[in-house]
């Protein structure tokens, strides 16, 4: 008998560990969302900020500017556009994993 009560007090503790997960789910994937959004925009605010500062360097040239340097300022732009933002793969790999699993929790 008592591996019956040892089963039934496992699998309650196994309950709650599930709703606790759950919760905890709910909770992270709703952080995670309002974080990601956040810093998105955060980011393209300063992409934008920098293409701007870049954008006004070419506007200003004149004729006795170098061909050379045109380049490297649109090269600097390329390079601002193409550029990876670490912080934001984490909270988007971060965002990803807690509303997976929230919607596994509530679909």
């Amino acid at each position: 008998m008592k591996k019956v009560r040892g089963r039934k007090e496992n699998l309650g503790k196994r309950i709650d560990e599930l709703l606790s997960l759950k919760n905890k789910a709910k909770y992270e994937s709703s952080r995670y969302t309002e974080m990601y959004v956040e810093d998105v925009v955060k980011e393209a605010q300063s992409t934008i900020t920098k293409l701007q500062d870049k954008l006004n360097i070419l506007q200003s040239s004149n004729k006795d500017t170098n061909e050379k340097e045109i380049i490297r300022v649109v090269d600097d732009m390329f390079n601002i556009l193409t550029r990876e933002h670490p912080s934001l793969i984490q909270v988007e790999n971060d965002y990803t994993f807690w509303n997976d699993l929230n919607k596994k929790f509530n679909d």
